[in-house]
């Protein structure tokens, strides 16, 4: 993580005026060109091969020159080799152009350097390394919207605490406190049924440390998995299990597999995850209901399934009630 000034530095284009970059890949209107030129190849199914292999083509020549070029050809067959080999990556379908969002993150470049932060996640490959930009004043864009705007309704299920959205949306956006109204509804349980409770160490001991650089740590996902595997053995029904991220959520579900506390905890729960489609959230949903609603009505004392385990995502699909 870094700021705009400190990435523009690291990549050595100092020297570059963002401010007409963006502006003049506004006014060319490059990005839609570009979206234009891979959308009609995807329509007509013209693959990247296909266009190289135009500029690829030889006009007609003379025998001779055919022969010398199969001399020259055998001199350098390693080489046309390698090149055959490597044709295959172009074999695909062009893809949708990412240069709208690559504009997009030129104008973060142009942000005052306390507005945010340029994440950089440098993988193995160029494909699967990633940049990013961490908008951190929201209100430096709402002012705009403050300023033009009659009135602003900003609702949501879980807004709380309140005093964040006024201290940092509207008072720096110039509203004051006297404009703005807030209204609320009660809660969806009645407060005898809420217990919170924090938990700071696993079973094992270890911190239940859960920063960006500690949640991957081997300690901390055998940590989660024995605190998950001993509510599943205690709590009968059904239990939710909040997760940051989908990418957390399938780190911690290979890793609790790969270790069987998984196995572990399905003899006692049926375990459900959060699709990444909305089409399927009713249905998981209503399995994971009606799960919990056949193992607590069974008077079976064989079956040792005593409810279901829901892996959710804050934020997510099923995280609004």
């Amino acid at each position: 993580m870094m700021s705009c000034y400190e990435f523009i530095s690291s990549c050595g284009v100092g020297n570059v005026n963002f401010f007409e970059l963006v502006k003049f890949c506004e006014d060319s209107l490059i990005g839609n060109k570009l979206h234009g030129f891979t959308s009609a190849r995807v329509t007509k199914g013209i693959t990247p091969m296909d266009d190289q292999n135009k500029k690829t083509e030889s006009p007609k020549i003379s025998s001779t020159t055919a022969f010398l070029s199969q001399l020259k050809e055998k001199k350098c067959g390693v080489v046309k080799e390698a090149i055959v080999e490597n044709k295959h990556e172009y074999n695909e379908q062009y893809k949708p152009s990412a240069f709208f969002t690559f504009i997009q993150f030129l104008k973060t470049l142009t942000f005052p350097t306390e507005d945010g932060r340029v994440l950089f996640n440098k993988a193995s490959t160029v494909q699967k390394s990633s940049l990013r930009f961490l908008h951190l004043n929201p209100a430096a864009h709402f002012q705009e919207i403050i300023q033009e705007a009659r009135s602003v309704v900003v609702a949501g299920g879980t807004m709380q605490p309140i005093s964040e959205f006024i201290d940092q949306l509207f008072i720096p956006a110039g509203v004051p406190k006297e404009r703005i109204s807030f209204f609320s509804c009660g809660h969806v349980i009645p407060p005898e049924n809420l217990l919170a409770l924090g938990i700071e160490t696993g079973p094992c001991g270890s911190i239940l440390d859960f920063t960006f650089k500690s949640r991957q740590l081997p300690q901390t996902v055998k940590e989660v998995g024995s605190v998950l595997l001993n509510i599943c053995n205690s709590v009968q029904g059904g239990i939710v299990c909040f997760l940051p991220s989908y990418d957390y959520e399938e780190f911690i579900y290979k890793e609790l597999k790969k270790s069987k506390i998984l196995e572990s905890i399905a003899k006692r729960k049926k375990i459900f995850r959060e699709p990444k489609f909305s089409s399927d959230v009713d249905r998981i949903l209503s399995d994971y209901a009606k799960n919990i609603s056949l193992s607590c009505s069974s008077n079976s004392g064989s079956s040792t399934c005593t409810g279901s385990l829901l892996f959710s995502i804050v934020g997510g699909k099923m995280s609004e009630g």
